[in-house]
């Protein structure tokens, strides 16, 4: 009895054909669930591969390995044209969910960024630095709700970059207490994050930043200012003039204005963001100058009711892949003093 011979008709039929002309039946006529699809196909396969073997061998062991191999070919045809699109083995286009899956979606999504952002507290509140003593009661403690460590805290991060320490720091007159980062979104999750203030003030300044570059003009967040009478303050947070992507870099920088881009800084590097504050910066290899690695955007917004207690804030991503990083608030103090 001769051996399997591929080019002769009736062998090409049982390993070629005949387990890609039964897949491809049954998945355009049967629209099987995805298991049951496999394992038909795999039936289809091993029964030619091991009916030619049965049938062109005379031994058992020759039977049971010619079998395996020539299973394994056909096999190996039929899910390679599958993938390739060649046959009707559509599985990566799902039919669309329903409402009551989309909820049970949403629901999960938003448990496991719960559980997430719960464990980063939970790993965040180990690292964080003892307030500093310094810090005035303007400098509201966040040490609550940071949810991910300052840029240089992580081992291993960024080699050549001088970041700030966490603690107080004054910039533009603001004094800041940073020593965590709150982040809107993790993984596909987004939430918003609310921090009671109660207290008056004529004026709440916030050290902001955003993990990625986004197109200038795009709305990426705002902040909800609720108020002590019920009256909310909408303050919408712009890319390219209240905040920027973190990650500095001279070409992708949303800057607030094109004069600047024409303006360089003396050292060589364009001028920043009349808003912008460095947390990180390296040496220019080529000037010896340092450059900005790492940046944060002061947004101040002005309370028009002064006598009014401002009771908490919300920040608000405006869409899932808006990453908004929140590092400190200062709540300047009431005119007439009071907390």
């Amino acid at each position: 009895m001769s051996p399997a011979n591929p080019h002769r008709r009736a062998d090409l039929l049982w390993l070629w054909i005949l387990p890609v002309a039964f897949s491809w039946l049954l998945w355009a006529g049967l629209h099987p669930a995805f298991w049951p699809a496999v394992g038909c196909a795999v039936a289809a396969c091993v029964a030619g591969g091991f009916g030619l073997a049965w049938h062109r061998f005379s031994t058992p062991r020759r039977r049971i390995s010619a079998g395996f191999f020539l299973a394994g070919s056909s096999l190996g045809l039929v899910f390679s044209m599958a993938f390739m699109g060649c046959l009707p083995f559509d599985y990566y286009n799902e039919p669309p969910m329903t409402p009551a899956q989309l909820e049970a979606m949403h629901r999960q999504q938003a448990e496991q960024g719960w559980q997430q952002q719960q464990r980063n507290r939970e790993r965040v509140a180990k690292l964080l630095v003892p307030r500093d003593t310094q810090a005035t009661d303007a400098m509201l403690d966040l040490s609550a709700n940071y949810d991910q460590v300052l840029p240089g805290q992580n081992p291993g991060g960024n080699i050549g970059i001088r970041y700030e320490k966490p603690g107080t720091h004054v910039w533009q007159g603001i004094g800041f207490d940073v020593r965590g980062t709150v982040r809107t979104s993790w993984n596909g999750w987004s939430e918003t994050n609310h921090i009671a203030i109660d207290r008056k003030c004529a004026e709440v300044d916030f050290l902001l930043g955003e993990e990625w570059n986004r197109t200038a003009n795009i709305t990426l967040g705002r902040l909800v200012i609720h108020l002590a009478d019920g009256t909310e303050a909408i303050v919408p947070l712009v890319a390219g003039k209240d905040v920027s992507t973190s990650r500095f870099n001279p070409v992708t920088v949303i800057y607030n204005d094109e004069n600047s881009r024409s303006n360089p800084h003396p050292s060589g590097w364009y001028q920043l963001p009349t808003n912008a504050v460095v947390w990180g910066e390296r040496t220019d290899s080529q000037t010896g100058q340092p450059r900005p690695a790492y940046l944060y955007y002061i947004k101040r917004w002005t309370n028009p009711y002064p006598a009014k207690a401002v009771t908490g804030i919300d920040l608000e991503p405006a869409a899932v892949n808006c990453d908004l990083l929140l590092a400190a608030i200062t709540a300047q103090p009431h005119p007439e003093g009071q907390p």
